[in-house]
């Protein structure tokens, strides 16, 4: 085994944190500020040719208007008196909002981050990303725009431009995601668009959080809502801010907060609502998502929040709406693309970063399910994944490159809670660290480019050149439902079954296309959805008997009326305490299941326990039996469930369980049992009779003149032969 070397936690961090920025701030340079000025909107209003004094006359009642309700149960966006005059014709007179879900249509999940629709077009891309920069797009009145927002002029900057490209990538049939920006600049410091909490760090970053209070960041949402809601002209994912999970890395919007999560996460929510309840006011179509790196259960040494702990924060706060997650599907560390194996500085760190479990640290497209799991099973499928940047350096040379680019689109391509795969193709440049220079280009090279342009047309050449490389002899073998051609119409024949029959009514739209849509993909199996059916509220609240729980399982899993020697074997197992997990494995197990599942092309899958009592029949009847004849009462489901654990997993012996762990236990000692007592008990639990005259005066009389202890005697009875019978009549 390869020893690890490891580096002090310090270092480590050090270099992490590094690596998780994805470029350095070359070229910008924020204005040096006077730390004791005072922030108002006087020169904001100078600046957009609004008199000062009628600033002041109207203030408090803007503000009174336009302030966002924070309350998450009504949801509701503030009143507004639209105007449009002629805005360029940009928006229509009478304009007309995109009604269809741009990404339903679409075939590829391949993006770029890129405003050339061309460049698009030649990379068989239909997703495509930019940034929109806030404090730019205000203009002089003497040539801006002007829109009327709550009877209040604002002026805003020729968008041609960028009107232009969504409407071209429209037309086209590509999705467009944009990210909303802030900035520092003269207007957003002297105005309110930048939030309060924020401004006693302005000049020191490069990106804000906004002022969601502020009557000119409102009308700048409204303003591009309207504009990029238009039914030829429409942003099909509106991204709110940028890995806001991470407030000191610098590329996040900077907030005052710190790492402080409620505060953090209070900020985007309020962001978040007033940006999705403007989107909505012109459309249903458009997805809006909150930005979070790939940090999933890692905080980067404490200066940030891991994803998981945002989402699980900023989900509450914003209840009511169907947000969804822009995701940085990064390598853990950027410069070490190879997901797959342990890298340098996991080496140096001693541990995995991106293991295919629970205790995963970052999430990439090794494992990507963690989290789309996670997501789909706590908030809901309509939470969806925007993989919306991510980037795969040439360090390693364009092999590992072209594999790990492989891996994760088709991660992306064949998990259902996820929408598009839009990809960064900068050169950020060289890192040193401890170990090196760094490359931190991720332009494509060579055979990466290849595999780029081949990964929907041709994916048996792109397996032929990465396999290889992890290792592996088929995707399908990290990525749960790779290259499954399944036919829907059938899986959904088989969703409605499982309602018909075990609900009895027929599907519900949401939940048919929830069952569909992750049958299809793979990442649920027959035997998973049944278990979503058997043991759903819904089934539970009717309250069936072990006898017609029993029918139901012959009906589901063997499409037939049960025999009666088999339910009543099933049934005598229910009775003497064994699951109803463990009784429903068997049947969803069972061959006859296997072939109907076969039938529809579904994968039949297996059965996950995780209850001691329903792991074997014979252990939990046999503990069963200990509470009856050593404590007297029947079992309680926690303390079977334990005592079937310990046995199956080995952790004490049968004998062990039936003498120290009853005979010892408190609950026991308590009764204060006689010598007579004692006896009488021993006989029950380990001879399975009751005492024979001669034998039952011999052991009494032993403990009476106390020529043997309790405990000896009780080792006696737990090694006879008779017990010895007693414990393989249950299989042990």
């Amino acid at each position: 085994m390869r020893k690890i070397k490891r580096i002090s936690k310090g270092a480590f961090a050090l270099l992490l944190s590094l690596t998780m920025v994805l470029a350095p701030v070359n070229g910008v340079h924020a204005t040096e500020i006077d730390e004791n000025q005072e922030y108002d909107d006087s020169n904001f209003f100078d600046y957009q040719g609004v008199p000062v004094t009628e600033e002041v006359a109207i203030t408090e009642e803007v503000m009174s208007e336009a302030t966002v309700s924070e309350n998450n149960a009504e949801m509701q966006s503030p009143e507004n008196t639209l105007e449009i005059e002629g805005l360029r014709g940009y928006i229509a007179d009478s304009p007309q909002y995109v009604t269809r879900d741009a990404f339903a249509s679409t075939t590829s999940y391949k993006g770029l981050q890129t405003v050339s629709v061309s460049d698009a077009v030649e990379n068989g891309c239909e997703h495509m990303f930019f940034n929109l920069f806030l404090e730019s797009y205000w203009a002089d009145p003497s040539y801006g725009v002007k829109y009327i927002y709550n009877g209040n002029e604002y002026y805003f900057s020729d968008m041609s431009g960028i009107v232009s490209v969504v409407k071209q990538a429209n037309a086209r049939g590509i999705t467009v995601t944009a990210q909303l920006m802030l900035q520092s600049s003269s207007a957003a410091r002297n105005g309110v668009l930048i939030a309060p909490s924020a401004r006693s760090g302005l000049g020191a970053h490069t990106y804000y959080a906004p002022d969601v209070d502020s009557h000119f960041y409102q009308a700048e949402i409204q303003y591009l809502a309207q504009l990029f809601s238009q039914a030829d002209c429409h942003i099909d994912n509106w991204v709110v801010g940028n890995e806001v999970n991470m407030p000191n890395s610098p590329y996040s919007p900077y907030t005052g907060y710190g790492t402080d999560i409620e505060s953090n996460t209070s900020q985007w929510a309020k962001d978040f609502k007033l940006v999705y309840n403007t989107v909505r006011k012109y459309t249903q179509a458009s997805r809006v998502s909150i930005c979070v790196d790939h940090s999933w259960q890692h905080n980067d040494e404490g200066r940030g929040i891991s994803t998981k702990d945002f989402l699980d924060n900023f989900a509450p706060k914003v209840s009511g709406t169907d947000w969804c997650v822009a995701y940085h599907m990064y390598p853990a560390v950027l410069y070490e693309p190879t997901l797959w194996g342990i890298t340098q500085l996991e080496t140096a760190a001693g541990r995995d970063l991106n293991p295919r479990n629970e205790a995963a640290e970052f999430v990439d497209g090794y494992n990507l399910y963690i989290m789309s799991n996670y997501i789909k099973n706590k908030f809901g499928s309509n939470h969806r994944i925007m993989l919306t940047e991510e980037g795969f350096s040439d360090n390693d040379g364009e092999k590992i490159q072209a594999a790990s680019l492989a891996l994760s689109y088709y991660a992306a391509k064949f998990n259902d809670m996820v929408d598009c795969f839009i990809l960064n193709t900068q050169n950020a440049g060289k890192l040193d660290t401890a170990y090196g220079t760094k490359s931190m280009d991720f332009r494509l090279k060579g055979l990466a480019n290849e595999v780029w342009k081949n990964l929907d047309t041709n994916q048996p050449y792109v397996e032929s050149v990465t396999l290889p490389v992890i290792g592996i002899k088929n995707y399908s073998e990290v990525i749960p439902g790779y290259g499954r051609v399944v036919d829907k119409e059938k899986v959904g024949a088989f969703v409605d079954r499982l309602y018909n029959k075990c609900l009895g009514r027929d599907a519900d739209e949401k939940g048919r296309a929830d069952w569909v849509g992750s049958l299809v993909n793979g990442s649920q199996t027959g035997a998973g959805a049944a278990y979503g059916f058997f043991f759903s509220d819904e089934l539970k609240n009717k309250n069936l008997s072990d006898e017609d729980f029993v029918e139901l399982l012959y009906n589901v899993f063997l499409d037939r009326s049960s025999d009666a020697p088999g339910k009543a074997m099933w049934v005598s197992q229910l009775k003497t305490g064994y699951g109803r997990l463990g009784v429903f494995r068997g049947f969803a197990e069972s061959d006859e299941f296997n072939k109907i599942c076969g039938s529809y092309g579904i994968n039949r899958g297996t059965v996950k326990i995780t209850e001691g009592r329903s792991r074997n029949a014979g252990v939990t009847a046999f503990v069963g039996r200990l509470y009856t004849e050593c404590l007297g009462r029947s079992y309680d489901e926690g303390g079977l469930n334990n005592w079937c654990n310990i046995i199956c997993d080995k952790k004490w012996s049968v004998n062990k369980v039936s003498t120290d762990g009853f005979f010892f236990s408190e609950e026991f000692l308590e009764k204060n049992t006689s010598n007579e007592e004692y006896v009488r008990i021993l006989y029950a639990t380990f001879l399975g009779r009751e005492p024979d005259k001669t034998g039952y005066d011999m052991w009494v009389g032993i403990l009476n003149r106390g020529e043997k202890s309790r405990k000896e005697v009780l080792y006696g009875f737990s090694n006879s032969d008779e017990f010895g019978k007693i414990k393989a009549s249950f299989g042990l």
